[in-house]
């Protein structure tokens, strides 16, 4: 069974389908819905996994995270992997820490990097296409650089932070602009949606 919904209509469905009583293996792909709430749902035949693929597995190429409930039997957590692996690389990690991790990795932070860097560099006299062209090559070619090339993140920066230099000059704005506290902000503001999913879903 896969619980391929989205948060607030989770409690309905399970409610529609009730109390089993047999053995089942089950995958929630609802984020901020604990494995607690599921497990109460549907009788304790049924196992119960999470997983948060993101959508570029559509390309072959996704990041899915899994956690699985207690018990859950190793040979089914490798049916599990294995099917998600079908689209990309799984990740097994604690479920305490799942929900920082769905609102990290969401390709959402690319796309509006993407965006609001082009828009920023249409503003200083690039056409959208070129400007399109040039934020995409930052974005994806840079850290495509840092994934499959032998330097270490903070050997990049270094290399790329010339003292005096456009690009330190840059990176030194936007640390100063508040960079590291938007992204804060914003990944807390993630957390807290991810609870009122939760809340939402008990009773």
């Amino acid at each position: 069974l896969v619980l391929a919904v989205r948060p607030a209509s989770v409690r309905e469905l399970l409610q529609q389908i009730g109390k089993r009583d047999r053995e089942i293996t089950a995958v929630s792909l609802a984020a901020g819905i604990p494995l607690r709430q599921l497990r109460a749902s549907l009788g304790s035949p049924v196992r119960w996994a999470r997983a948060m693929p993101s959508p570029v597995c559509r390309i072959g190429r996704g990041l899915t995270a899994i956690t699985f409930s207690s018990g859950f039997p190793q040979s089914l957590r490798a049916m599990v992997k294995k099917f998600f692996a079908n689209v990309g690389t799984t990740l097994e990690i604690p479920e305490a820490k799942f929900d920082a991790f769905t609102v990290t990795y969401s390709s959402s932070h690319g796309y509006h990097a993407l965006a609001t860097l082009s828009k920023a560099a249409e503003q200083i006299g690039l056409d959208r296409k070129t400007a399109l062209a040039a934020a995409a090559h930052a974005l994806g070619e840079g850290v495509l650089y840092w994934r499959e090339g032998d330097l270490s993140l903070p050997e990049l920066l270094h290399e790329a932070a010339t003292p005096g230099g456009i690009a330190a000059t840059a990176m030194e704005t936007m640390d100063k602009a508040g960079y590291l506290d938007m992204f804060n902000r914003s990944l807390k503001a993630g957390l807290a949606r991810a609870k009122a999913n939760a809340k939402l879903n008990s009773g």
